[in-house]
């Protein structure tokens, strides 16, 4: 492997890797109806015209509650990222998210939506939106493994930039 190893590949094969997981692990009782704390690392392209991407690293902190196979729940996450363009260089992002889905066994199929915040460094602080799509699977009783895709929108009403983030990341949930 050279040491020009584009980081790129490295979500695509986490998020494969849950995937994977997620259909060669044996099927348990997992329950989902339980409160979370967890840990996110990955990848991200900011928009604004031109095209800046970078890593980030994140926490979350939230609570799921299951009815049947139905899965529905409420989280918030604080994510730094290392982003830097013409619009400034904002260094955080936070999200409030109701997310749903259907859980198959071990493992969860869920969308998640809500609003999101940035700001840091030099750039104006905005609100937003975010949507986006995950896998989470359990490995344990209190330990989940996840892969998520996350896009979100900061419109400015103050005639700056508007933004748009794409996000890639995977993680470690510890369940309580």
């Amino acid at each position: 492997m050279s040491a020009k190893y584009n980081h790129k590949h490295r979500i695509p094969a986490a998020i494969l890797t849950i995937i994977l997981a997620a259909f060669t692990a044996p099927a348990m009782a997992a329950d989902w109806n339980n409160s979370y704390f967890g840990m996110k690392f990955g990848y991200g392209e900011l928009e604004n015209g031109l095209s800046h991407d970078n890593g980030l690293i994140g926490f979350q902190l939230g609570r799921d509650w299951e009815a049947s196979n139905w899965v529905g729940g409420i989280a918030i996450d604080a994510n730094h990222l290392n982003f830097a363009c013409d619009c400034g260089d904002p260094d955080t992002l936070t999200r409030i998210r109701l997310r749903g889905g259907y859980a198959f066994g071990n493992t969860l199929a869920y969308v998640a939506a809500g609003p999101s915040y940035v700001w840091g460094g030099d750039v104006s602080d905005r609100w937003g939106s975010s949507i986006g799509a995950g896998l989470e699977h359990r490995i344990s009783d209190d330990v989940s493994i996840f892969g998520e895709v996350t896009q979100e929108r900061f419109d400015s009403s103050d005639g700056q930039y508007d933004l748009e983030t794409t996000t890639a990341t995977f993680g470690v949930n510890y369940r309580f």
